[in-house]
């Protein structure tokens, strides 16, 4: 049973750890301050520095957005002729920013109006903006880069305004994000993505919220592989709420890897850490995104416990028109679960005395879909809460962004705009040179779980940001959704559409395929509660060789890559609690697989695996980790499996649900 490592914090707001995590932020933005500014990125800062009269020009034109933007009736004849106007002094036929200031505020004042009827008078409690910044922790270098991003899809819209411009949010993480026991249309990721898809619409962009978390999960090594394959190579911010998983874990190595593939994504997204200002992960990670040129921001869950402690216990309730403050919570326990010091609750228990009522309101699903409810997953009231902060946090980004834009557009207070075309080719550029200076630093030595002589074969360089290709059967996933694992048209998402593969219990290899395969066990009836599923490439003693081609056709081209240098790692189905059936074949333990499991890659036999831990791992041959490739190979490489375990009525089986080659 794992040990407790770390204690759980009363939710006092003050104390010397936050005020030292606060001083390593202004640290960080004195630095950044007196740094010099690089030449490719000096015109566009210049363009940007505060001038007195231009800050009164921005409020000037803000307040005309404001005052347009305020009404849904706005006369057609009053916007037109502002666009008109606008067109007038710009010479092109761009929307002006003052424009898109008003559109901004108009979405913001009916969610406020909206959130006002749904919280009542704790509206200003709960969504104080000085509390927001206590509970979003980020530097000014971080907010800069979030704001850029932004700015960059405003501007696409500009340039193109026929283009379709996304702006894709992913999460990843355990059961609580996923939103176990919720529907999943109740998970915060779900609520952000409502509260601000009409803000950034009227802005010309579709925002899009991935939650892709998965039960049971750390963030690496098997996800931080297969990153783009999960999330998707488009994401603008990536999102780790992996901390009920990981807190069980003294060490840091798992995010620390996660942060490394991160800095290696191709979209280099702005991260988010859904943690606490206790945690080691902040400490030790900080200056390592920032000197990487990541953004990074930080969701202080200490600081989201003491704004959430301004409401109180719900007794009596607060009436049928604030269903959202009712049976929140109970004599101090939120939603009826309170901290305790059981390692297998993951440190969270139903509160046994005064919390009933918040226990049996805690979920708000349909029926059928009363699965993983349990004491350490947040409720729909939770989610809603949390959703509705990073929307807010968000829209206060936005906001900067365009008032930065308009100052980009006008600099120095001239009428004249410069062209999008040039701001876009800048923002592109300066993006780039972050991404190269990212990919050339310092990188770990080290990974807790592989040993050193491993690693050194492996080479640090390549595994912490070396370019791969997943071949991963897990959902959700990008790479499952758009067909690029089966070669597949079938394209779908969360919802449907995609090929799924086959039943485990009635499956039927084709060909001799290796065969894609879920287990029906694993499918709830009530399809929306749950979607993360532990799909697997299936293997059984009956089935004789079978063979997969890694990566596919389709792989290659979606993540263009071909030139591998033939390290292949295999990662096996994950066993809740670790305790796979006795019949399931492994790596692990006391398990002779060679004397019940046969490997080949290129018709070459496997001699070993090597552990990166206890689910992944490295296949060496007679030469080595390194494959080559035969000249019969089309693009990937040829792997067979076979069982060779003989039990009169007995099914042995191995179930992969990963396969990376490097």
């Amino acid at each position: 049973m794992p040990q407790r490592q770390q204690r759980i914090y009363p939710p006092t707001y003050r104390s010397r750890r936050h005020t030292n995590m606060k001083s390593t932020f202004n640290k960080q933005d004195r630095k950044h301050r007196h740094e010099k500014a690089d030449s490719s990125s000096g015109a566009l800062e210049s363009n940007t520095r505060p001038r007195y009269f231009l800050l009164v020009a921005i409020a000037c034109a803000f307040a005309v957005g404001f005052v347009i933007g305020r009404e849904e009736s706005t006369p057609k004849k009053l916007t037109s002729a502002i666009s008109g106007l606008s067109k007038a002094i710009n010479g092109n036929s761009e929307v002006s920013v003052d424009q898109l200031l008003g559109e901004l505020t108009k979405k913001r004042l009916k969610l406020e109006e909206k959130l006002r009827r749904d919280y009542g008078e704790y509206y200003g409690k709960l969504f104080d903006p000085v509390q927001l910044k206590n509970i979003f922790l980020t530097s000014s270098m971080s907010r800069e880069r979030l704001k850029r991003r932004l700015i960059e899809k405003v501007i696409m819209k500009f340039v193109d305004p026929t283009a379709t411009v996304d702006f894709v949010w992913a999460t990843g993480g355990d059961s609580s994000a996923a939103a176990h026991g919720n529907l999943f249309n109740q998970s915060y990721t779900a609520v952000l993505e409502d509260a601000v898809r009409p803000a950034f619409k009227a802005l010309g962009i579709n925002f899009i919220g991935r939650n892709y978390a998965m039960s049971l999960y750390q963030s690496a090594p098997e996800l931080a592989l297969c990153m783009e394959e999960v999330y998707g190579t488009d994401i603008d911010v990536l999102n780790w709420d992996f901390a009920m998983q990981e807190d069980i874990d003294p060490g840091i190595h798992k995010s620390e890897f996660w942060v490394e593939r991160a800095i290696s994504h191709s979209s280099l997204p702005i991260l988010f850490f859904v943690d606490n200002r206790a945690s080691r992960r902040l400490d030790m990670l900080h200056e390592k995104l920032e000197s990487n040129g990541v953004g990074f921001v930080v969701m202080d869950k200490l600081a989201v416990d003491f704004v959430r402690a301004r409401v109180p216990s719900t007794n009596p309730n607060f009436g049928p028109q604030l269903p959202l403050l009712n049976n929140w919570i109970c004599d101090g326990a939120v939603e009826g679960s309170t901290p305790c010091d059981d390692p297998m609750r993951f440190f969270m228990c139903e509160q046994s005395d005064g919390a009933e009522s918040c226990i049996s309101a805690k979920y708000k699903t349909l029926p059928g879909c009363d699965r993983n409810r349990k004491a350490n997953h947040p409720g729909w009231r939770e989610h809603n809460f949390k959703g509705l902060l990073f929307a807010h946090f968000l829209l206060d980004v936005m906001e900067e962004a365009l008032i930065t834009l308009d100052a980009m557009k006008h600099p120095n207070g001239q009428r004249t705009s410069v062209r999008s075309q040039v701001l876009l080719e800048q923002l592109r550029g300066m993006r780039q040179i972050e991404a190269k200076n990212a990919s050339i630093t310092h990188f770990p030595a080290t990974y807790d779980g592989a040993n050193n002589a491993l690693l050194q074969q492996l080479n640090p360089a390549l595994l912490f940001r070396g370019r791969k290709i997943c071949h991963t059967a897990l959902l959700p996933a990008q790479t499952r959704f758009l067909g690029y694992l089966t070669d597949s048209s079938e394209v779908g998402t969360v919802d449907g559409g995609y090929e799924t593969g086959q039943n485990m219990v009635i499956v039927d290899p084709v060909r001799d395929a290796l065969p894609l395969t879920y287990d029906s066990a694993d499918r709830q009836r009530c399809a929306s509660s749950k979607v993360d599923h532990k799909d697997f490439f299936y293997l059984r003693n009956q089935d004789g060789w079978l063979h997969t081609i890694v990566p596919s056709r389709s792989e290659m081209r979606a993540y263009q890559h071909v030139d591998f240098e033939g390290i292949i790692i295999i990662c096996l189905q994950l066993c809740p609690l670790d305790k796979c059936p006795d019949r399931r074949v492994g790596f692990g333990g006391n398990n002779d697989w060679r004397t019940k499991f046969d490997i080949r890659v290129e018709g070459q036999d496997v001699k070993n695996v090597l552990d990166l831990d206890h689910r992944c791992h490295v296949l060496e041959g007679a030469s080595g980790i390194r494959w080559k490739r035969t000249k019969a190979s089309v693009g990937g490489y040829k792997l067979s499996f076979r069982l060779q375990v003989r039990e009169q009525g007995l099914e042995y089986s191995v179930k992969i649900s990963s396969i990376i080659v490097f």
